[in-house]
């Protein structure tokens, strides 16, 4: 069985640090816990759980923080951890099965990361690296702490969409942490304007704080420079844009855009943004692009990439529960009620279903 250091580091984060190391602590052959200024009772939490505390100033690098954790790891394999993960406890026998069968000599792992939960339900979740071989790997980039092999490096990938890592950040600390981000961002932008990974985080900010006229700016100039064969990545961020036009109202633009990348249609997430623009202007032929979406369903094991439950399985019937409203077709109406599944819904779309729901009475 491989041996597994985990690294954490953490600032002011007595709420959630007990929950998170009580569900890694067991498969940790050693924590490693980089505090990075903490006020609060963060540090005397963790000395329950490990020896190995080491201090590291914060200088708006993530990277350099997770960098120096990963410098004290003495273990065969070593796991990115944050202090508001959690490893969910289906995962528990999974994660120990891996770890007896030496990670699958893979040296980067990926697991499940559930990144939003509407009233417990877990709504929205994306493939992300937590365990590498021990010196294989490195940070780079100042946010989002991303992976990037060691010179000379063979990446040997493993994806295990049956481990899932709970997000439990507070609302009002994400907000933080968003800001906090791209304070960040737009210093390092300054310097590497063409980077297609600072481009499109940027743009998830932007999005985040709903300035989507910017966002849309810059997710176009992602698609420019992300090379042409990463297919599925290009593809969330036609995606993105899409949504920013529909949610400015720019209807004509969306149209257009969707016209100008059409041979993505072999992707279902795309049938299902053309679906989406075409709902603003035609029933009848977005009714059948919905239906078609429906027959082949985008599946959460078809991508790496992020995964949004209600969007992906509920959005579909929820649309064509309206459309057949508006049409007066309330046999229909009633057949698509059935299949939405509210507890992935968030309480605004409920309440207008409920209203709409009143006129098959």
């Amino acid at each position: 069985m491989s041996t597994l250091s985990v690294c954490v580091i953490a600032k002011n984060e007595e709420n959630v640090l007990n929950q998170c190391l009580s569900s890694i602590a067991d498969f940790a052959d050693e924590i490693i816990f980089v505090d990075t200024g903490s006020t609060d009772s963060t540090v005397e939490i963790a000395k329950k759980f490990t020896k190995n505390i080491f201090s590291f100033p914060w200088i708006d690098d993530f990277s350099a923080a997770y960098n120096f954790a990963l410098s004290k790891a003495t273990m065969e394999y070593s796991c990115r951890w944050d202090a508001d993960f959690v490893l969910t406890s289906e995962s528990f026998t999974s994660f120990q099965n891996l770890k007896r069968r030496n990670f699958d000599d893979k040296n980067i792992i990926h697991f499940t990361w559930n990144i939003e939960a509407n009233h417990g339900v877990r709504t929205r979740k994306v493939m992300r690296a937590f365990i590498t071989k021990t010196g294989t790997f490195h940070f780079l980039y100042p946010i989002h702490a991303h992976f990037v092999p060691n010179t000379g490096v063979k990446v040997l990938e493993g994806f295990y969409h049956d481990i899932s890592v709970d997000h439990i950040k507070d609302k009002e600390l994400k907000k933080h942490r968003y800001t906090q981000t791209q304070k960040i961002l737009d210093k390092i932008l300054l310097l590497y304007p063409h980077d297609p990974y600072l481009l499109f985080q940027n743009a998830e900010g932007l999005i985040y704080a709903e300035e989507f006229h910017k966002a849309i700016n810059f997710l176009l100039q992602y698609l420019k420079y992300e090379d042409i064969s990463h297919e599925e990545k290009r593809m969330i961020a036609i995606e993105k844009i899409v949504a920013c036009y529909l949610n400015t109202a720019q209807y004509d633009q969306a149209r257009s855009f969707i016209n100008e990348y059409i041979h993505y249609s072999k992707f279902p997430r795309f049938l299902l943004m053309q679906a989406d623009v075409t709902a603003i202007f035609n029933f009848t032929a977005a009714e059948t692009l919905y239906s078609k979406y429906l027959k082949i369903k985008f599946d959460p094991k078809d991508t790496v990439y992020s995964y949004d439950y209600y969007r992906y399985q509920v959005h579909p019937y929820v649309m064509l529960f309206k459309i057949s409203i508006l049409q007066n077709d309330y046999s229909s109406a009633k057949k698509y009620l059935k299949n939405i599944n509210f507890s992935l819904c968030t309480d605004s779309v409920i309440a207008e279903i409920r209203i709409l729901e009143n006129k098959l009475k």
